[in-house]
């Protein structure tokens, strides 16, 4: 739904009508039902489940001890094995931005060696570790990087080399968010919309955090006269769809935050591409050189989507259930307090797990892990597949009809031989 092309919509071509409308209302109550944020709590308006969705993504004291856990440890061997360097903390981690998606940007100052050889240094030295898996190493990238997962929090991991701009950006994130109380909310919400659609990696044409949060503050600059500050979230969401989705021109102008926020022309920077005129541009605040979604070659499916989630926000009793694509999250994940022994599994949940067979094993092995901050393999892997996937995120269904004839034959079969 959320990536099909904008076209004139067609009446269904169902026999009967009130199929459809039963189908219909039956996709509403399964998206519905796939709320984990709520925890079974009744939501009546999008405002008011846009605020527990974000309440529910904010870290917990579990979450922060992790992350500092896995940064220290990454710090640690970065300064055993680089020799004099000074890692850093920048990004969402740094900015407060971070939520239970987001990964942990390090930046590696003061070499004295070539990155080169410090990339191979350091990515021989990580694999060697138990905890690191899906090592990435892209040392061809526009910005050389090395990407891993730790295995003990599911929490993934980019380190860079030599790029400063990461901190600056960073701290204008911070006076930024101080400033525009509104952008914290609408950032969270459209992230994680990016981030389980495979849609938030810049090296994969995706939309970084820093170029969003851009989109964001630019958004209520320029409709500063529409929405104020007592304007409710759900009008502010369904404002930035609309703006980004359908009335921003992304092959004439581009965005600046600073000051008071203005429009240019992309002609006049010399941002504009005959090839690709539809490329968003986004002039970085502490250079004014720099276009800070270049990268974000996927800007089109990513506007195909905003358009979408403005259409679907229209429709009665919309949700933010009715733009986020179907997912599965483990049960024993839903729960956000400090970690506790698993020892009865309720028959409910029994049901919520059959058709999973990753986390059926959850429940035979009867892991000691309650908590959303730490496992193995957690419930982010559940809500991410390859970046840039239009399936990313998206749960597996079982062919139901499939296995209830085949349990339909062997019944046969087994009167057949009875007899």
């Amino acid at each position: 739904f959320l990536f099909r092309p904008v076209m004139k919509q067609q009446k269904p071509n169902f026999p009967n009508r009130s199929r459809y409308y039963e189908s219909q209302q039956n996709s509403y109550f399964k998206r519905e039902q796939q709320a984990f944020w709520r925890c079974n709590q009744k939501v009546e308006t999008l405002d008011e489940d846009i605020k527990t969705f974000v309440n529910w993504m904010e870290p917990t004291a579990e979450e922060i001890d992790k992350r500092e856990e896995v940064k220290q440890r990454v710090f640690d061997i970065i300064e055993t094995t680089c020799g004099v360097c000074t890692p850093a903390l920048f990004g969402s981690t740094a900015s407060g931005l971070f939520s239970p998606l987001s990964d942990i940007d390090i930046v590696v100052l003061g070499l004295e060696a070539e990155i080169s050889e410090c990339m191979t240094l350091l990515s021989a030295s990580l694999m060697s570790k138990t905890y690191v898996t899906q090592l990435k190493v892209l040392s061809e990238a526009r910005i050389p990087l090395i990407k891993f997962v730790d295995a003990t929090t599911g929490i993934c991991v980019d380190i860079c080399f030599g790029v400063e701009t990461g901190i600056r950006n960073t701290a204008l994130a911070k006076k930024l968010l101080k400033q525009y109380s509104k952008a914290r909310p609408i950032f969270i919400v459209v992230k994680y919309l990016l981030s389980v659609l495979g849609l938030n990696e810049v090296y994969t044409g995706g939309l970084g955090s820093y170029g969003l949060l851009l989109m964001v503050v630019a958004f209520l600059q320029q409709k500063k006269e529409t929405f104020s500050d007592s304007s409710p979230l759900s009008k502010l969401l369904s404002g930035f769809f609309c703006y980004y989705g359908v009335e921003f021109m992304y092959t004439t102008h581009g965005i600046s935050v600073s000051g008071e926020g203005s429009l240019f022309l992309k002609e006049d920077h010399g941002w504009l591409d005959p090839k690709q005129p539809h490329m968003l541009c986004i002039e970085d605040p502490n250079n004014s050189a720099n276009d800070v979604t270049r990268a974000s070659w996927n800007i089109y499916q990513i506007q195909t989507l905003f358009y979408n989630c403005y259409q679907a926000l229209t429709l009665p009793r919309s949700t933010l259930a009715t733009i986020f694509p179907p997912f599965y999250v483990p049960v024993e994940f839903l729960n956000r307090g400090a970690t506790k022994n698993v020892t009865v599994v309720s028959e409910k949940e029994q049901e919520l797990v059959v058709n999973n067979n990753s986390t059926q094993r959850y429940h035979n092995k009867r892991r000691n892990i309650q908590s959303r901050a730490s496992a193995d393999n957690n419930w982010r892997s559940h809500q991410r597949s390859e970046p840039g996937s239009p399936t990313a995120g998206k749960r597996k269904r079982t062919d139901i009809s499939h296995s209830h004839n085949k349990r339909k034959k062997n019944a046969q079969n087994s009167a057949q031989t009875a007899h």
